[in-house]
Protein backbone atom coordinates (compact mmCIF):
# COMPACT_ATOMS: atom_id res chain seq x y z
CA UNK A 1 0.00 0.00 0.00
CA UNK A 2 2.06 3.04 -0.97
CA UNK A 3 1.44 6.52 0.10
CA UNK A 4 0.91 9.09 -1.91
CA UNK A 5 -0.05 13.11 -1.70
CA UNK A 6 -4.01 13.25 -2.45
CA UNK A 7 -5.40 16.43 -4.44
CA UNK A 8 -9.48 16.08 -3.76
CA UNK A 9 -9.85 17.91 -7.46
CA UNK A 10 -12.74 20.81 -8.12
CA UNK A 11 -15.54 21.47 -6.03
CA UNK A 12 -18.22 19.43 -7.17
CA UNK A 13 -22.11 21.06 -7.31
CA UNK A 14 -23.00 20.57 -3.95
CA UNK A 15 -19.83 22.91 -2.78
CA UNK A 16 -20.74 25.50 -5.89
CA UNK A 17 -24.00 25.20 -3.98
CA UNK A 18 -22.47 26.37 -0.73
CA UNK A 19 -21.05 29.18 -1.72
CA UNK A 20 -24.25 30.56 -3.14
CA UNK A 21 -25.51 29.98 0.35
CA UNK A 22 -23.02 33.03 1.71
CA UNK A 23 -25.33 35.75 0.67
CA UNK A 24 -25.04 38.43 3.01
CA UNK A 25 -21.81 40.91 3.01
CA UNK A 26 -20.33 42.00 5.48
CA UNK A 27 -18.78 44.89 4.52
CA UNK A 28 -20.71 47.49 6.81
CA UNK A 29 -19.06 45.61 10.14
CA UNK A 30 -16.70 47.21 12.00
CA UNK A 31 -12.88 45.95 10.79
CA UNK A 32 -12.60 43.87 14.28
CA UNK A 33 -15.29 42.19 13.03
CA UNK A 34 -14.44 41.28 10.19
CA UNK A 35 -10.88 40.05 11.00
CA UNK A 36 -12.37 37.62 13.97
CA UNK A 37 -14.93 36.36 11.02
CA UNK A 38 -11.86 35.51 8.61
CA UNK A 39 -9.82 34.48 11.42
CA UNK A 40 -12.23 31.66 12.41
CA UNK A 41 -13.30 31.12 8.77
CA UNK A 42 -10.10 30.92 7.10
CA UNK A 43 -7.32 29.62 9.68
CA UNK A 44 -10.21 26.73 11.54
CA UNK A 45 -11.19 25.44 8.36
CA UNK A 46 -9.37 23.16 5.71
CA UNK A 47 -11.25 23.81 3.22
CA UNK A 48 -9.95 25.49 -0.24
CA UNK A 49 -8.95 28.89 0.27
CA UNK A 50 -11.18 30.15 -2.56
CA UNK A 51 -14.39 28.64 -0.59
CA UNK A 52 -13.04 29.81 3.06
CA UNK A 53 -12.86 33.30 1.30
CA UNK A 54 -16.09 33.25 0.20
CA UNK A 55 -17.50 32.48 3.35
CA UNK A 56 -15.41 35.82 4.67
CA UNK A 57 -16.83 37.96 2.37
CA UNK A 58 -20.14 36.58 1.80
CA UNK A 59 -20.56 35.16 5.19
CA UNK A 60 -23.62 33.00 6.45
CA UNK A 61 -27.23 34.27 6.58
CA UNK A 62 -27.40 32.47 10.04
CA UNK A 63 -24.59 34.10 11.50
CA UNK A 64 -25.24 37.63 10.24
CA UNK A 65 -29.18 37.45 11.53
CA UNK A 66 -27.98 35.95 15.19
CA UNK A 67 -25.45 39.30 14.71
CA UNK A 68 -27.78 41.72 14.35
CA UNK A 69 -30.67 39.85 16.56
CA UNK A 70 -27.72 39.65 19.61
CA UNK A 71 -26.66 43.07 18.83
CA UNK A 72 -30.21 45.06 19.29
CA UNK A 73 -30.79 42.90 22.33
CA UNK A 74 -27.66 44.54 23.56
CA UNK A 75 -28.50 47.75 22.80
CA UNK A 76 -31.84 47.52 24.30
CA UNK A 77 -30.99 45.81 27.27
CA UNK A 78 -27.61 48.24 28.00
CA UNK A 79 -29.21 51.37 27.48
CA UNK A 80 -32.07 53.95 26.96
CA UNK A 81 -31.68 55.46 23.83
CA UNK A 82 -34.46 54.98 21.42
CA UNK A 83 -32.93 55.86 17.86
CA UNK A 84 -29.51 55.29 17.37
CA UNK A 85 -27.82 56.50 14.05
CA UNK A 86 -25.00 53.86 13.25
CA UNK A 87 -26.07 51.07 16.03
CA UNK A 88 -23.41 48.34 15.45
CA UNK A 89 -20.82 50.93 14.95
CA UNK A 90 -21.93 52.55 18.17
CA UNK A 91 -22.18 49.64 20.49
CA UNK A 92 -19.16 47.59 19.41
CA UNK A 93 -16.92 50.80 19.01
CA UNK A 94 -18.12 52.39 22.37
CA UNK A 95 -19.29 49.28 25.09
CA UNK A 96 -17.28 47.44 25.80
CA UNK A 97 -19.49 45.12 27.37
CA UNK A 98 -21.51 44.62 24.05
CA UNK A 99 -18.34 44.11 22.08
CA UNK A 100 -16.99 41.39 24.11
CA UNK A 101 -20.59 39.61 24.39
CA UNK A 102 -20.80 40.01 20.60
CA UNK A 103 -16.86 38.31 19.96
CA UNK A 104 -18.55 35.16 22.27
CA UNK A 105 -21.78 35.21 20.19
CA UNK A 106 -19.87 35.58 16.92
CA UNK A 107 -16.71 32.78 17.92
CA UNK A 108 -20.16 30.34 18.93
CA UNK A 109 -22.20 31.04 15.44
CA UNK A 110 -19.04 31.08 13.44
CA UNK A 111 -17.88 27.86 15.17
CA UNK A 112 -21.21 25.92 14.40
CA UNK A 113 -21.12 27.12 10.81
CA UNK A 114 -17.55 25.29 10.29
CA UNK A 115 -19.05 22.06 12.47
CA UNK A 116 -21.54 21.73 9.95
CA UNK A 117 -19.16 22.18 6.85
CA UNK A 118 -17.20 20.11 8.33
CA UNK A 119 -19.84 17.21 8.43
CA UNK A 120 -21.32 17.96 4.82
CA UNK A 121 -18.15 18.60 2.77
CA UNK A 122 -16.01 16.08 5.10
CA UNK A 123 -14.40 14.63 2.25
CA UNK A 124 -12.06 18.42 2.25
CA UNK A 125 -11.29 17.70 5.95
CA UNK A 126 -9.79 14.76 5.70
CA UNK A 127 -8.07 15.24 2.75
CA UNK A 128 -6.84 17.90 4.34
CA UNK A 129 -5.41 16.36 7.19
CA UNK A 130 -4.10 12.95 5.15
CA UNK A 131 -2.28 15.70 3.35
CA UNK A 132 -0.91 17.39 6.34
CA UNK A 133 0.48 13.63 7.35
CA UNK A 134 2.11 12.81 4.45
CA UNK A 135 3.68 16.21 4.24
CA UNK A 136 4.81 15.44 8.13
CA UNK A 137 6.40 11.86 7.37
CA UNK A 138 7.85 12.89 4.35
CA UNK A 139 9.64 15.72 6.14
CA UNK A 140 11.78 13.16 8.82
CA UNK A 141 15.51 13.34 8.45
CA UNK A 142 14.83 16.29 6.28
CA UNK A 143 15.79 20.35 6.89
CA UNK A 144 11.81 20.57 7.26
CA UNK A 145 11.66 18.02 10.26
CA UNK A 146 11.47 20.83 13.01
CA UNK A 147 8.27 22.52 11.83
CA UNK A 148 6.30 19.84 10.57
CA UNK A 149 6.79 18.41 13.67
CA UNK A 150 5.53 21.00 15.60
CA UNK A 151 2.68 20.66 13.47
CA UNK A 152 1.79 17.28 13.77
CA UNK A 153 2.28 17.67 17.78
CA UNK A 154 -0.24 20.53 17.28
CA UNK A 155 -2.80 18.92 16.08
CA UNK A 156 -2.20 15.55 17.35
CA UNK A 157 -2.03 16.72 21.09
CA UNK A 158 -5.23 19.09 20.88
CA UNK A 159 -7.73 17.89 22.38
CA UNK A 160 -6.47 14.61 23.17
CA UNK A 161 -8.22 11.98 21.58
CA UNK A 162 -10.30 14.25 19.83
CA UNK A 163 -7.88 15.68 17.82
CA UNK A 164 -8.54 17.01 14.31
CA UNK A 165 -6.45 13.95 12.71
CA UNK A 166 -8.87 11.14 14.49
CA UNK A 167 -11.71 13.52 13.80
CA UNK A 168 -10.17 13.22 10.32
CA UNK A 169 -10.57 9.81 10.54
CA UNK A 170 -14.28 9.32 11.86
CA UNK A 171 -15.39 11.74 8.93
CA UNK A 172 -14.08 9.22 6.77
CA UNK A 173 -15.92 6.14 8.35
CA UNK A 174 -19.12 8.26 8.34
CA UNK A 175 -18.70 8.40 4.34
CA UNK A 176 -18.19 5.13 4.25
CA UNK A 177 -14.42 6.04 2.84
CA UNK A 178 -11.86 3.17 4.33
CA UNK A 179 -9.06 4.17 2.20
CA UNK A 180 -8.59 7.30 3.95
CA UNK A 181 -9.07 5.68 7.27
CA UNK A 182 -6.34 3.23 6.57
CA UNK A 183 -3.99 5.42 5.41
CA UNK A 184 -4.41 8.20 7.42
CA UNK A 185 -4.16 5.41 10.78
CA UNK A 186 -1.50 4.00 8.93
CA UNK A 187 0.65 7.44 8.47
CA UNK A 188 -0.18 8.65 12.26
CA UNK A 189 1.62 5.13 13.39
CA UNK A 190 4.89 5.86 10.77
CA UNK A 191 5.31 9.23 12.35
CA UNK A 192 4.45 8.16 16.45
CA UNK A 193 6.99 5.02 15.53
CA UNK A 194 9.50 7.01 14.16
CA UNK A 195 9.20 8.92 17.44
CA UNK A 196 9.66 6.00 19.27
CA UNK A 197 6.23 6.29 20.69
CA UNK A 198 5.93 2.29 20.21
CA UNK A 199 2.76 1.46 21.97
CA UNK A 200 0.98 4.13 20.55
CA UNK A 201 2.12 3.43 17.08
CA UNK A 202 0.70 -0.38 17.15
CA UNK A 203 -2.65 0.79 18.25
CA UNK A 204 -2.78 2.88 14.66
CA UNK A 205 -1.26 0.32 13.08
CA UNK A 206 -4.06 -2.57 13.97
CA UNK A 207 -6.61 0.30 13.55
CA UNK A 208 -5.11 0.47 9.88
CA UNK A 209 -5.18 -3.20 9.42
CA UNK A 210 -9.11 -3.35 10.56
CA UNK A 211 -10.26 -0.87 7.35
CA UNK A 212 -7.89 -2.80 5.30
CA UNK A 213 -9.23 -6.27 6.29
CA UNK A 214 -13.21 -4.29 6.00
CA UNK A 215 -11.70 -3.35 2.48
CA UNK A 216 -10.80 -6.60 1.36
CA UNK A 217 -7.26 -5.18 0.13
CA UNK A 218 -4.96 -7.05 0.25
CA UNK A 219 -2.10 -5.21 -0.59
CA UNK A 220 -2.56 -2.98 2.34
CA UNK A 221 -3.42 -5.73 5.04
CA UNK A 222 0.21 -7.27 3.64
CA UNK A 223 1.93 -3.23 4.23
CA UNK A 224 -0.01 -3.33 8.10
CA UNK A 225 1.47 -7.13 8.95
CA UNK A 226 4.81 -5.71 7.68
CA UNK A 227 4.78 -2.40 9.71
CA UNK A 228 3.14 -4.41 13.08
CA UNK A 229 6.01 -6.80 12.71
CA UNK A 230 8.84 -4.29 12.28
CA UNK A 231 7.07 -2.55 15.54
CA UNK A 232 7.41 -5.47 17.43
CA UNK A 233 10.80 -6.12 16.16
CA UNK A 234 11.67 -3.02 17.74
CA UNK A 235 9.80 -3.96 20.79
CA UNK A 236 11.72 -7.13 21.45
CA UNK A 237 9.04 -9.50 20.55
CA UNK A 238 10.78 -11.34 18.38
CA UNK A 239 7.81 -14.58 17.81
CA UNK A 240 4.87 -11.87 17.22
CA UNK A 241 7.39 -10.29 14.50
CA UNK A 242 8.09 -13.36 12.87
CA UNK A 243 4.51 -14.50 12.93
CA UNK A 244 3.37 -10.91 11.23
CA UNK A 245 6.18 -10.54 8.44
CA UNK A 246 5.08 -14.83 7.53
CA UNK A 247 1.57 -13.35 7.48
CA UNK A 248 3.05 -10.68 5.13
CA UNK A 249 5.23 -13.30 3.24
CA UNK A 250 1.89 -15.71 2.51
CA UNK A 251 0.44 -12.83 1.21
CA UNK A 252 2.68 -11.67 -0.83
CA UNK A 253 3.39 -14.44 -2.38
CA UNK A 254 0.00 -15.11 -3.36
CA UNK A 255 -0.52 -11.69 -5.54
CA UNK A 256 3.17 -12.45 -6.62
CA UNK A 257 4.54 -9.14 -5.44
CA UNK A 258 7.81 -9.05 -5.89
CA UNK A 259 8.99 -5.91 -4.69
CA UNK A 260 6.53 -7.26 -1.10
CA UNK A 261 8.12 -10.62 -0.97
CA UNK A 262 11.62 -9.04 -1.08
CA UNK A 263 10.88 -6.70 1.93
CA UNK A 264 9.21 -9.89 4.09
CA UNK A 265 12.45 -12.00 3.32
CA UNK A 266 14.70 -8.84 4.26
CA UNK A 267 12.54 -8.17 7.78
CA UNK A 268 12.31 -12.27 8.82
CA UNK A 269 15.83 -12.26 8.02
CA UNK A 270 16.56 -9.41 10.88
CA UNK A 271 14.36 -10.99 12.92
CA UNK A 272 15.96 -14.69 12.77
CA UNK A 273 19.35 -12.63 13.22
CA UNK A 274 17.80 -10.97 16.84
CA UNK A 275 16.84 -14.49 17.43
CA UNK A 276 20.40 -15.92 16.62
CA UNK A 277 19.68 -18.25 14.13
CA UNK A 278 22.18 -17.12 11.54
CA UNK A 279 22.16 -19.56 8.99
CA UNK A 280 18.22 -18.96 8.48
CA UNK A 281 18.83 -15.05 8.36
CA UNK A 282 21.57 -15.40 5.57
CA UNK A 283 19.05 -17.48 3.82
CA UNK A 284 16.21 -15.22 3.60
CA UNK A 285 18.86 -11.88 3.07
CA UNK A 286 20.48 -13.77 0.54
CA UNK A 287 16.38 -14.74 -1.12
CA UNK A 288 16.02 -10.53 -0.77
CA UNK A 289 19.15 -10.09 -2.33
CA UNK A 290 18.51 -12.17 -5.51
CA UNK A 291 14.92 -10.59 -6.26
CA UNK A 292 15.94 -6.66 -5.38
CA UNK A 293 19.23 -7.54 -8.26
CA UNK A 294 16.57 -8.96 -10.39
CA UNK A 295 14.02 -6.06 -10.13
CA UNK A 296 17.75 -3.45 -10.12
CA UNK A 297 16.52 -1.50 -7.15
CA UNK A 298 19.64 0.00 -5.90
CA UNK A 299 18.28 1.27 -2.72
CA UNK A 300 16.94 -1.91 -1.63
CA UNK A 301 20.10 -3.51 -2.98
CA UNK A 302 22.57 -1.69 -0.57
CA UNK A 303 20.26 -2.67 1.76
CA UNK A 304 20.52 -6.33 1.20
CA UNK A 305 24.47 -6.20 1.24
CA UNK A 306 24.51 -4.41 4.90
CA UNK A 307 22.10 -7.03 6.43
CA UNK A 308 23.77 -9.84 5.19
CA UNK A 309 27.53 -8.10 6.52
CA UNK A 310 25.94 -7.59 9.30
CA UNK A 311 24.66 -11.37 9.49
CA UNK A 312 28.26 -12.77 8.49
CA UNK A 313 29.70 -10.10 11.26
CA UNK A 314 27.27 -11.99 14.06
CA UNK A 315 28.65 -15.28 12.44
CA UNK A 316 32.15 -14.24 13.04
CA UNK A 317 33.37 -14.18 9.46
CA UNK A 318 34.66 -10.46 9.21
CA UNK A 319 36.21 -10.19 6.36
CA UNK A 320 33.00 -11.86 4.15
CA UNK A 321 31.64 -8.94 6.46
CA UNK A 322 33.61 -6.50 5.42
CA UNK A 323 33.00 -7.09 1.90
CA UNK A 324 29.16 -7.27 2.02
CA UNK A 325 29.66 -2.96 3.92
CA UNK A 326 32.00 -1.82 1.25
CA UNK A 327 29.22 -3.27 -1.55
CA UNK A 328 26.44 -1.20 0.26
CA UNK A 329 28.48 1.31 0.40
CA UNK A 330 29.42 2.28 -3.04
CA UNK A 331 25.58 2.29 -3.92
CA UNK A 332 24.95 4.19 -0.92
CA UNK A 333 27.72 7.09 -1.97
CA UNK A 334 26.25 6.47 -5.70
CA UNK A 335 23.11 7.48 -4.10
CA UNK A 336 24.59 10.29 -2.31
CA UNK A 337 22.44 9.29 0.90
CA UNK A 338 24.02 10.68 3.95
CA UNK A 339 22.33 8.55 6.71
CA UNK A 340 23.30 5.35 5.16
CA UNK A 341 26.89 6.51 4.00
CA UNK A 342 27.27 6.77 8.08
CA UNK A 343 25.78 3.64 8.95
CA UNK A 344 28.48 1.50 6.79
CA UNK A 345 31.28 3.23 7.58
CA UNK A 346 30.50 2.46 11.30
CA UNK A 347 29.35 -0.80 10.20
CA UNK A 348 32.87 -1.05 8.97
CA UNK A 349 34.44 -0.30 12.32
CA UNK A 350 33.79 -3.75 13.98
CA UNK A 351 34.79 -6.16 11.35
CA UNK A 352 38.30 -3.97 11.18
CA UNK A 353 38.44 -3.54 14.71
CA UNK A 354 38.23 -7.73 15.28
CA UNK A 355 40.61 -8.08 12.40
CA UNK A 356 43.06 -6.20 14.55
CA UNK A 357 42.97 -3.10 12.63
CA UNK A 358 41.77 -0.77 14.99
CA UNK A 359 43.37 2.86 13.65
CA UNK A 360 41.38 1.98 10.18
CA UNK A 361 38.18 0.72 12.85
CA UNK A 362 38.26 4.66 14.60
CA UNK A 363 38.74 5.77 11.28
CA UNK A 364 35.68 5.28 10.01
CA UNK A 365 33.71 5.69 12.59
CA UNK A 366 35.30 9.48 12.72
CA UNK A 367 33.96 8.98 9.08
CA UNK A 368 30.46 8.41 10.14
CA UNK A 369 30.24 10.95 13.44
CA UNK A 370 31.28 13.80 10.87
CA UNK A 371 28.18 13.05 8.61
CA UNK A 372 26.47 13.03 11.52
CA UNK A 373 27.11 15.95 12.98
CA UNK A 374 26.76 17.80 10.12
CA UNK A 375 23.27 16.70 9.37
CA UNK A 376 22.35 17.53 12.63
CA UNK A 377 23.57 20.88 11.98
CA UNK A 378 21.62 21.43 8.70
CA UNK A 379 18.06 19.61 9.86
CA UNK A 380 18.40 19.80 13.60
CA UNK A 381 17.59 16.35 13.87
CA UNK A 382 19.99 14.50 15.98
CA UNK A 383 19.84 10.53 14.36
CA UNK A 384 19.96 7.96 17.05
CA UNK A 385 23.05 6.15 15.12
CA UNK A 386 24.91 9.25 16.67
CA UNK A 387 24.66 8.26 20.30
CA UNK A 388 26.07 4.50 19.08
CA UNK A 389 28.55 6.20 16.85
CA UNK A 390 30.17 8.02 19.95
CA UNK A 391 30.31 4.84 22.27
CA UNK A 392 32.24 2.94 19.92
CA UNK A 393 34.71 5.92 19.52
CA UNK A 394 35.18 5.92 23.26
CA UNK A 395 35.37 2.28 23.43
CA UNK A 396 37.93 2.29 20.46
CA UNK A 397 40.07 5.25 22.26
CA UNK A 398 39.90 3.68 25.66
CA UNK A 399 40.92 -0.09 23.51
CA UNK A 400 44.22 1.79 22.62
CA UNK A 401 45.64 2.89 26.10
Amino acid sequence: MGLEKINPGEPDKRLRSLESSFKYTINGLPDNIKNLLYALTIFKSPFPIDVAEKVFNENAESIIDLYHRSLLLEIRSETSFGEIKNPEYWSYAINPAIRNYLERTMQKAIGKAIDDLEKEYSFYFYTYYYNILFDVYNSIGKDVYRSSMARFNLIFNQGSENNDFNRAISFAEDNNDLWYCANISRVIGLILDSFGMLSKAVEYYLQSLGFNQKRNDKDGISSNYKDIGVIYLDMGNLQHALEYHNKALEIDTELNNRVGLAADYKNIGITYRKMGNYPQALEHHKKALEIDADLNDRIRLADDYKNIGITYSHMGNYPQALEYYKKALAIHMELNDRIDIAANYYNMGFPLYQMNKKEEALLQLNIAKTILLDFQKETGYSHPLLQNVEVGISYLKQDKK
